[in-house]
């Protein structure tokens, strides 16, 4: 059976809402995100996130998100589609971002912050086709009028989420704006 174009957008809508749904805790089925392991922000970094988080005003937990989601914080990481370093930019969005060295850990989390920034502006308060857009391509959201039926997208979304809760809860005491950052 072939679904009209608009019931299949509303279906993968409601998909789209209960997995973040399972990623912020607002429906405890047990959520496999909830179950990994976040990655660690080593120690030196913390200082340029809060940095690049006041010069973009893009939350801090969400750019540690998406570095701990895109490269478990490695800043040679390389994926087999091109995609490289903290952030993983590929590198055409690299360009449009003024990032002329990926594997600088200052410009490609700058270059993925102002990025971030970007989608924010372009998805204003939806937080979910923010995240999807920086996995999946701005594109690809339009496309599919919210998050895309990907796989690798459909799991993005939840990981990121709750990695972002993780970081928002360790780091707003540590990392906001205003604060010093602390040591451990």
């Amino acid at each position: 059976m072939v679904l009209p174009h608009a019931i299949m957008n509303k279906l993968l809508a409601a998909r789209s809402r209960l997995a973040l749904a399972l990623a912020v805790g607002l429906v405890g089925l047990g959520s496999v995100a909830q179950a990994q392991p976040v990655p660690k922000m080593p120690d030196p970094y913390k200082a340029l996130f809060l940095q690049i988080a006041r010069e973009t005003g893009v939350p801090v937990a969400l750019i540690a998100a998406v570095a701990a989601a895109e490269s478990g914080f490695d800043p040679l990481a390389r994926s087999p589609k091109g995609a490289t370093g903290l952030m993983q930019l590929m590198p055409d969005t690299a360009r449009r971002f003024n990032v002329t060295n990926l594997l600088s850990p200052e410009q490609n989390l700058r270059g993925g912050a102002h990025y971030l920034r970007w989608l924010s502006e372009r998805f204003p308060n939806d937080m979910e086709r923010v995240i999807a857009a920086y996995n999946a391509g701005e594109s690809a959201v339009d496309r599919a009028g919210g998050t895309p039926p990907f796989p690798e997208t459909q799991a993005y979304l939840p990981k990121v989420m709750h990695y972002f809760r993780h970081f928002d809860k360790l780091l707003a005491a540590q990392l906001q704006p205003g604060s010093a950052p602390s040591k451990g």
